[in-house]
């Protein structure tokens, strides 16, 4: 049998392999350089600065990516740009009095500067949103090469300074999140240059436009902002209440043992959006309901497995990632890294079953679902005292995730029959070896021997993915 590797899903998984060391090795960075309580205050700062960033700007996002070939079909992308850039600008100047009312709401001024965290926040809204929809711009429709290049230069030149600044000047997570900043300034004139220059003005201006209507762009974007909301809450509401009840101590270490699984999914979950979405995106242009389906189904049948191993490939190793990825003071937490890889493994789910939302425009159909989770994390979290128990906030967490999952899944049962083709008896089998290691007693190993354990079951987790390949057997859900 012949072998081939896509070209394309190997420039993008070397993309990601490369940025994701690069996120471990800002993590081990931040763990070292900054205190526990400093490490829970850039936690704090990201669930901020992301409630600005995804909750308000992320349907807007969405509603730039969805329509980026149609537009380029018309010739209006540069239009399309232009109008995108005026509603985060409109938007991030607008924000500059929630921000403040936030900050002394919450009672911050022991935290952070004012002047400070207005400039994390009003960098996160504008800038990084403008720089991360400029390269999705550019992924969609342009190069996937380029893509790769730029985002790991601003990934690279951000993980230099923000060490450069914490260690030099103030180890403290503003300072972190300005040296980001910074590179995403120092980038973001090249790709604006090479994004623009690869198309033409187009048509009459953006105002004249059936895709601008303001009725549109609402109807589009609503409910996904109102989904955000949710899913902010999910993913980050927790960590106010957290700060709140337990400290910034218990958020930082909480906070990496989370970002060890999440950063593990995020990477796997970016290569298959930057890969398969935009063909996704492509297969479900002007074409029926059907034929979405099976789009959505040829997609599901790559994604599912690599999921469903990469959650046993991190619960056999977390141990040896958290001794490996973080600094010392932090190696008890593995067992939130355990409870957050379930939980992981629900979202990402989840994400995959919001495709068919978006592409049938029934986005309002996953309110329900994140509001039920989101009353059961933040009910539990602020009604059961886990002092005694922190295990407790992992498991709230995991089933939060887990009831969202499970609504969502019935709300997509009701618009599109979905197939899932799993290669059931390949897939049991693979996940063999992952099973038998953990079952097995273990020494505990000093750093070099969990490196090569992680470097063992990382590579037998890579040739698992490709040699899922033969017949299927089909499970209708």
């Amino acid at each position: 049998m012949r072998l081939t590797i896509d070209r394309d899903l190997a420039i993008l998984s070397l993309g990601r392999v490369t940025q994701t060391l690069l996120s471990l090795v800002a993590l081990r960075a931040i763990t070292s350089i900054l205190s526990v309580e400093e490490v829970g205050h850039y936690y704090l700062l990201l669930a901020i600065g992301f409630f600005f960033s995804y909750v308000l700007m992320n349907p807007m996002a969405m509603y730039f990516s969805r329509h980026l070939v149609e537009w380029k079909e018309k010739e209006t992308v540069l239009s399309a740009y232009k109008f995108f850039c005026y509603a985060v600008a409109i938007t991030s100047f607008c924000s500059i009095l929630f921000a403040t009312l936030l900050y002394i709401f919450l009672g911050y001024e022991e935290k952070f500067g004012f002047v400070d965290f207005t400039i994390v926040v009003l960098g996160v809204l504008s800038l990084s949103v403008i720089h991360r929809n400029t390269l999705t711009g550019i992924n969609i429709l342009v190069s996937r090469v380029k893509f790769i290049i730029f985002m790991i230069a601003t990934l690279a030149i951000g993980t230099v300074l923000a060490i450069t600044f914490a260690f030099y000047i103030e180890a403290t997570a503003v300072y972190w999140f300005f040296g980001l900043l910074v590179a995403e300034i120092v980038t973001l004139p090249f790709v604006y240059r090479y994004f623009t220059s690869q198309f033409s003005a187009g048509n009459g201006s953006w105002q004249k436009q059936e895709s601008f209507r303001y009725s549109k762009i609402a109807s589009f974007c609503m409910p996904i902002f109102g989904t955000n909301i949710f899913l902010w809450c999910q993913l980050y509401l927790y960590r106010l209440v957290v700060d709140e009840r337990y400290g910034e101590g218990v958020l930082g270490m909480l906070g990496v043992a989370i970002a060890v699984a999440a950063a593990a999914f995020a990477a796997i979950e970016n290569i298959i959006s930057q890969y398969f979405y935009p063909i996704y995106i492509k297969k479900i242009h002007n074409v029926t309901r059907l034929e979405r389906a099976n789009a959505w189904n040829d997609m599901a049948e790559k994604v599912v497995p690599i999921y469903i191993l990469l959650a046993v490939f991190l619960l056999t190793t977390a141990e040896s990632m958290m001794v490996v990825l973080v600094d010392k003071k932090f190696h008890d937490a593995y067992t939130f890294t355990m409870l957050a890889v379930v939980a992981e493994f629900f979202r990402v789910m989840t994400n995959l079953f919001n495709y068919i939302l978006q592409a049938e425009y029934k986005t309002n159909l996953a309110l329900f679902p994140y509001f039920m989770g989101v009353i059961f994390i933040i009910g539990c979290l602020s009604i059961l005292d886990f002092s005694g128990a922190l295990e407790g906030i992992g498991w709230t967490l995991l089933l939060g995730n887990a009831v969202i999952f499970i609504f969502l899944f019935l709300n997509v049962s009701r618009i599109m029959r979905v197939r899932i083709r799993l290669k059931l008896r390949k897939l049991c089998l693979f996940i063999i070896p992952f099973l038998t290691y953990y079952c097995i007693p273990k020494p505990d190993f000093a750093i070099l021997g969990n490196i090569i354990i992680l470097a063992m079951f990382g590579v037998y987790f890579l040739l698992s993915i490709y040699f899922l390949n033969g017949t299927t057997r089909k499970l209708s859900i």
